[in-house]
């Protein structure tokens, strides 16, 4: 709207939740957006059926996030004062459920890798179908990158380079947060998938990197800025494959789950070698033709935006025995 308080002759079919809710925005800002994490509501466009519908993520989803908030549309009223929703989770380690008053309809739950939960709501005297969805066993950083450590400090700003490059005073730095529910029952591994191998003739360091919080935000913790010699070195990596993924057990390194940054070095300054990033797409190096008007259409190749997740860097769970 404009701004102005709604016409109390014409308020939606709710209360307001607090003062002010339906007024342009409230606060120094736009809200945050319809789809952040941590929002509990919600906003999912479309018609309403007479019992609960539009479950995100979507009904035999795979490859969900092991921290993830489940939601849900509504049922149809013409009244919602008074309407409360019972969400029930079951799996392996989970069996609950959790009652939201209207308009909340987020649920933000842990879940262990390569696990398929199904869940429900129930909404007064009517129940949705009964959904479910299949949990990723692995995470992609949140961010990597490569830095020339010997160039003077400067703030890098954000690309989309698909290589993490190694070489003689080239590092390589990746950043991932370990969900709460990994434990000691689980191997954790390292995944690589090499891009280039152009000389190979010592071993790669792998190192843990000793700086929380760093990123590619042009602020203080940018990483260009950054101390680069806050390393431990953990373990040399003697035979990089050009033609098949690395692997590494990472599993004694991991001493909490949270935030845990590596990196990787040469230690031969003769070598030069890359990996592909969280950055490399389906359709590098392709020439699309996409015809007038057809952005979106089969030539246009849907929306552009093709990631290919199978050679991203990614930390793998396996269960132990």
């Amino acid at each position: 709207n404009n701004g102005e308080d709604i016409d109390p002759n014409k308020a939606p079919n709710h209360p307001p939740s607090y003062l002010g809710q339906h007024r342009k925005f409230v606060g120094e800002a736009p809200d945050i957006g319809a789809y952040e994490y941590g929002d509990s509501v919600y906003w999912i466009p479309g018609y309403r059926y007479y019992y609960p519908t539009v479950p995100i993520p979507g009904n035999g989803a795979v490859d969900v996030p092991m921290e993830y908030g489940l939601a849900f549309n509504y049922p149809w009223k013409t009244d919602y004062s008074g309407t409360t929703a019972e969400v029930t989770i079951n799996g392996p380690g989970l069996n609950k459920t959790v009652s939201l008053n209207y308009p909340n309809n987020v649920v933000f739950e842990t879940f262990l890798p390569g696990q398929t939960y199904t869940w429900s709501v129930e909404v007064g005297d009517v129940s949705s179908q009964m959904w479910s969805f299949t949990v990723a066993n692995k995470i992609q950083p949140l961010n990597d990158r490569s830095v020339d450590v010997d160039a003077d400090d400067e703030k890098l700003i954000p690309n989309h380079n698909k290589s993490l490059s190694l070489s003689d005073g080239v590092l390589s730095f990746m950043r991932f947060d370990i969900p709460s529910s990994i434990n000691s029952d689980y191997q954790v591994f390292l995944n690589l998938t090499p891009e280039t191998v152009n000389s190979s003739n010592g071993q790669i360091m792998l190192y843990k990197y000793n700086y929380q919080g760093w990123g590619e935000k042009l602020d203080s913790n940018n990483l260009g800025l950054l101390d680069h010699s806050l390393l431990t070195a953990l373990q040399s990596i003697s035979t990089i494959d050009a033609s098949s993924s690395l692997s590494v057990e990472i599993t004694d390194y991991i001493e909490s789950t949270g935030e845990i940054s590596f990196a990787l070095g040469v230690l031969d300054p003769n070598d030069q070698l890359s990996f592909f990033s969280k950055e490399k797409m389906v359709t590098d190096g392709v020439d699309i033709y996409v015809a007038a008007g057809d952005l979106l259409g089969p030539s246009g190749n849907g929306s552009g935006y093709a990631p290919q997740t199978d050679v991203w860097p990614s930390i793998s769970f396996v269960k132990n025995n």
